[in-house]
């Protein structure tokens, strides 16, 4: 029984088809090195348990330094809550539309 809606199931055509040679570890070439390395440094364990190939040692690079960096930044919310800490915070829609309506800007 599929787990996909019947009246989602054009946003997955390939579900329909069955697994593409070609299409084998097109991944390596569409993810830039930085996220496959930042991807692999997350996910190594799953990936080397499901028979992927993966770095034996991640390589250092800078970029994907920085990219894991903005990740930890931004995920849930923490770089939002810094803002909000700093006096950064901006109004919300709901905010500056009822201040539109006042005649404010």
């Amino acid at each position: 029984m599929p787990m996909e809606p019947e009246d989602r199931r054009w946003l997955w055509p390939s579900l329909s088809q069955p697994p593409q040679s070609s299409k084998i570890g097109l991944w390596r070439h569409q993810m830039s090195r930085a996220r496959r390395i930042v991807f692999e440094d997350i996910a190594a364990a799953s990936l080397k348990d499901w028979g992927y190939e993966t770095f034996e040692r991640p390589p250092k690079s800078l970029g994907a330094f920085l990219l894991s960096l903005w990740y930890f930044v931004t995920q849930g919310g923490r770089l939002r809550r810094l803002g909000r800490r700093l006096g950064m915070t901006r109004r919300s829609l709901l905010e500056r539309r009822a201040d539109q309506g006042k005649g404010r800007s």
